[in-house]
């Protein structure tokens, strides 16, 4: 169920409680400060452990005084469910329920710095009797809090993922194989698979029946691996639906949604969430974030066309090891505003006072521990009185519709994760395409399968960054993406595995993209053998491999080579190397004479095809990248901007096209000049119109300034 955007409300507040954090005796005194100093919304936690001590009997005397004093502020709520903090009870009655990792230990419950009462990681979610048990926490809490009026809506999962411990890049997930989780992951195969003799086809296997399959624990067959991760994943999605299903039903007057933290670094497939599955189950979509091209792009492509919110806003991280900075406006207005010119609708700041208990104290506050006023306080509360005359005209306008998508789907990510056991390298290349775009002021987006097909005919430029582990759907979706008029630019390895029959393709690109598109690559290799002069033994290199290179004339190269854009070395290239060949093709890079990226007309679109990783390339900096994708946007006359590496501004429209708000960043070391549009523009601080200074973001609007209650 989507909800229209004009009728919900530009959201801006804090997370205001945790507990047992802050105590009592502040709440009246800070609820009031909250509203008087231009807040609307605050969070609550309901945790499991802290409102159902015993079983069956629940704890609300402290949420129920806080809902009574947000509603006497006039203060919106929204209640986020906890149900990852296991109470005693449960561990003690119920032991055979915990999670078990891949080695066979039980996963015992802690305290971590973000949950602080303990009970941590809960229960397996596979587990029937502890869905049970959660699910009747849940459905009591909504029954209880339901008739409350401050009450705005229900987050039902905060940041999910499985285990905040052991959450990394390079390592194996840990969790859960326990006996539910095998039994659930035998009946995934079978409907999957269908017969025994189809799973073995696909794993290389010689199992007599679907009962004698064995649980993953090494990425190194792959299939199985990606499999086991799947079958994890979609758990956590029907765990997110269920409880959305609870809050529906009980409170149908309120929104019911969840907040991630979009896929990057160590929050991937691998180890936590689908973002874009759990996305679509929702009514509103929420993330914690902070403004930076990759995780904003991220984040509201998962959420699609769905109102979207910063539901923690981490601009004031800290810990005990590493207090808050000092902010300035500036800095502050540099993280805040290019998010409104992402679309985002609201901002919840994690967390009004400095947290007071564990490591993570005394950080997070936008006041003190003591509740007195930072600097970070008065450029808060600047912004909601400055921008509270705009928030309705703002609500009702929307960013330049994207034009150009960076694809990625789950099994690809833990894929890659099998290839190199470490996401590092494919999340520098995503992270290297986001700035690469965002810096030529090219709006963009990532698509998963799904959201490809919704959104096939307003993309123009298909990006396949290491789009290694393709079905032959997804590469009939690529193939009629090109041939009916869009530009793909693909790195190497395209469908060089084939997730159907579970094989490295004969041919690469895979699953008949070779054949469809009259290209393939030859003479395969690593970048690592190539006579660069740089030699180094390759970091993810293990067992037989690192013996071979630890031998005499085992390598000649290393991470990166150098590629030629014509007479001229301009960048980069990184770990793969391939040669496209195919009749029409134009050469584009090289590397020592040697073509290493081509382009051809296919039906009646553009193949651009890099034998290479040109995003990870780009760590050794990224003009070539740059310059690949200006060309790609000129090919389906893609407006962007190639004067400045720097100067980012977004245009933000009403229904009938009229450009209403323009956020303008610089995000360079000089200042970048502003020529405006035709209009009567007004920046939101007064600040000078003609440059942008390095460092900061300027907020405009056309017009004249409307009243409060406008």
């Amino acid at each position: 169920m989507k909800v229209a955007k004009q009728k919900l409300p530009f959201l801006y507040g804090v997370q205001y409680y945790r507990a047992p954090t802050p105590r009592r005796d502040c709440w009246e005194k800070d609820l009031r400060t909250l509203k008087a100093d231009g807040y609307d919304t605050v969070k609550f936690w309901v945790q499991w452990r802290w409102s159902e001590r015993q079983e069956g009997v629940y704890y609300w005397d402290d949420l129920d005084e806080l809902m009574e004093l947000a509603q006497a502020n006039g203060l919106r709520v929204v209640l986020n469910l906890i149900l990852d903090v296991m109470p005693v009870w449960v561990e003690k009655n119920y032991p055979e329920t915990l999670m078990v990792d891949r080695f066979g230990n039980p996963a015992l419950t802690q305290t971590t710095l973000c949950r602080q009462i303990g009970g941590y990681p809960g229960p397996c979610h596979r587990n029937a009797v502890m869905r049970e048990k959660r699910e009747r926490f849940t459905r009591a809490a909504v029954s209880h809090f339901k008739n409350c009026p401050a009450l705005w809506a229900w987050d039902v999962w905060n940041e999910p993922e499985r285990h905040l411990a052991v959450r990394s890049a390079d390592h194996i997930p840990e969790f859960c194989y326990c006996p539910s989780c095998r039994r659930e992951f035998l009946r995934y195969l079978a409907d999957k698979y269908q017969n025994i003799d189809r799973l073995n086809e696909v794993w290389g296997r010689c199992y007599s029946s679907f009962d004698e399959a064995e649980v993953p624990q090494d990425p190194g067959t792959v299939n199985d691996f990606i499999d086991w991760r799947k079958f994890q994943l979609d758990g956590m999605t029907d765990d997110a639906r269920w409880r959305l299903k609870a809050v529906r039903e009980l409170d149908p007057a309120r929104l019911a949604h969840l907040h991630i933290v979009p896929d990057a670094g160590c929050f991937s497939a691998l180890s936590c969430v689908d973002d874009f599955a759990l996305g679509r189950e929702c009514e509103i979509f929420g993330s914690s974030m902070t403004n930076d091209p990759y995780s904003c792009a991220q984040a509201l492509s998962a959420g699609g066309n769905r109102y979207f919110y910063n539901a923690e806003w981490h601009i004031n991280y800290g810990s005990n090891g590493i207090y808050q900075r000092i902010i300035s406006r500036e800095v502050f207005l540099h993280d805040l505003l290019p998010q409104l010119g992402w679309g985002v609708r609201g901002f919840l700041y994690w967390q009004y006072r400095s947290e007071t208990l564990g490591t993570e104290s005394p950080a997070w506050g936008v006041v003190r521990p003591d509740g007195s006023p930072r600097p970070v306080t008065e450029f808060a509360s600047e912004f909601s009185r400055l921008f509270a005359p705009h928030k309705e005209r703002f609500l009702q306008c929307e960013p330049a519709a994207r034009q150009v998508a960076i694809y990625r789907s789950c099994r690809n990510e833990i894929y890659q994760f099998c290839r190199h056991e470490s996401l590092q390298r494919y999340n520098k290349t995503l992270r290297n395409y986001s700035s690469a775009l965002y810096s030529l002021n090219i709006p963009f987006g990532f698509a998963d399968e799904k959201d490809l097909e919704r959104q096939f005919d307003s993309i123009k430029l298909l990006i396949l960054p290491q789009v290694y582990y393709v079905s032959n759907r997804e590469a009939k979706l690529f193939d009629r993406f090109l041939q009916k008029g869009g530009v793909i630019l693909s790195e190497g390895n395209l469908a060089a595995y084939d997730s159907d029959n579970g094989y490295f393709s004969s041919a690469v690109p895979g699953c008949g993209l070779a054949e469809k598109w009259g290209l393939h690559e030859s003479e395969a290799t690593s970048s690592y053998h190539l006579p660069t002069g740089n030699c180094e033994i390759a970091s993810d290199a293990k067992g037989d491999v690192r013996k071979a290179l630890e031998s005499d004339g085992g390598a000649a190269g290393g991470e990166f080579f150098p590629l030629k854009l014509g007479n001229h070395v301009s960048g980069f290239g990184a770990v793969d190397f391939a040669i496209p060949e195919g009749d029409g093709c134009k050469e584009l890079l090289s590397f020592r004479s040697i073509p290493c990226a081509v382009s051809k007309q296919v039906g009646k679109g553009t193949l651009i095809y890099a034998g290479t990783m040109l995003g990870y390339g780009a760590e050794k900096g990224n003009e070539l990248l740059r310059s690949m994708l200006a060309g790609a946007a000129d090919a389906v006359q893609i407006a962007h901007n190639e004067l400045s590496s720097f100067l980012h501004v977004d245009r933000l429209a009403d229904a009938d096209g009229k450009c209403c708000f323009l956020v303008c960043s610089n995000s360079g070391g000089e200042p970048e000049t502003l020529v405006l549009p035709a209009g009567s523009w007004h920046e939101l601080y007064n600040r000078k119109h003609e440059i942008v200074p390095p460092g900061s973001t300027l907020f405009f609007y056309e017009g004249e300034c409307l009243p409060d209650n406008a």
